[in-house]
């Protein structure tokens, strides 16, 4: 089940089977629903199963993938953007923080194409692709505007800036990964204690530090909080303080960690 949690904690969007529901967390009360065709990739040559839909991270916006368009909700109003799908076997498709950007994965390509209105008068904007590694595809990102992509495929993290219109995008970023998260326009990436929260939309970056033996690491939305996770089981979190003492440990759902 895909989780989005609105940045002031009011409501969850869940999307659960072949619904997309908006709940009110204080009283549990469903605010939205809506019905989606589910569906999955599957292809004997291939070994991953893809996906035709996804969440951001705020739970604001949902997209699925149906009869070679990306139909793009905006939760609880129920407005809706178009893009169009180029691939026919879809691993992975994600949504922007507004809305304006969706990203595609097949088996070895990636591309990216700005919304339109549904209702908008001429054909939908063409998709721009690039070549991506062959590999198991871990995760797929696209910041605001559809102006940055961030995929992970094996442990090799790749940026791409698609800013110049009329261009190939350009690969901001190539390197091995062992650890790394994107939400919003923020990427967190990691390896061997040393930690790099990168800004996809301005290019800056700050650094912090993790235990070298952290097995995930978080970035909220806003790109104002980092966590790590120290087991494997995922019940030891803490957040990153820069310059500061250790967080007090916690479950990974604000209850002190025993």
């Amino acid at each position: 089940m895909a989780t989005g949690l609105a940045p002031d904690g009011t409501t969850v969007t869940t999307v659960d089977g072949r619904y997309v529901r908006q709940w009110d967390v204080e009283s549990g009360r469903v605010l939205w629903e809506r019905e989606f065709v589910e569906r999955f990739s599957v292809r004997e040559d291939h070994p991953q199963i893809g996906s035709n839909y996804a969440l951001s991270a705020d739970g604001r916006w949902f997209v699925h993938v149906h009869e070679g368009r990306a139909l793009v909700w905006e939760v609880a109003t129920g407005n809706e953007l178009v893009a169009a799908c180029p691939f026919d076997f879809l691993i992975a498709v994600a949504v922007s923080p507004d809305g304006e950007g969706v990203a595609f994965c097949s088996e070895d390509e990636l591309a990216v194409c700005r919304t339109t209105d549904r209702d908008a008068p001429g054909p939908p904007e063409e998709p721009r692709s690039a070549e991506l590694p062959q590999g198991r595809l871990h995760f797929l990102a696209v910041a605001s505007g559809g102006h940055v992509t961030v995929a992970r495929v094996r442990n090799l993290l790749l940026v791409h800036d698609w800013r110049e219109g009329d261009r190939e995008p350009t690969l901001l970023l190539a390197e091995e990964a062992q650890l790394a998260d994107v939400a919003g326009d923020f990427l967190v990436r990691g390896s061997r204690g040393a930690v790099h929260l990168h800004d996809l939309l301005s290019g800056e970056e700050s650094s912090l530090t993790c235990d070298p033996a952290s097995h995930q690491l978080v970035v909220s939305p806003d790109g104002a909080v980092v966590h790590e996770c120290l087991d494997s089981a995922g019940a030891e979190w803490r957040q990153i303080r820069p310059h500061a003492e250790p967080a007090p440990l916690h479950d990974g759902r604000g209850r002190p960690s025993t």
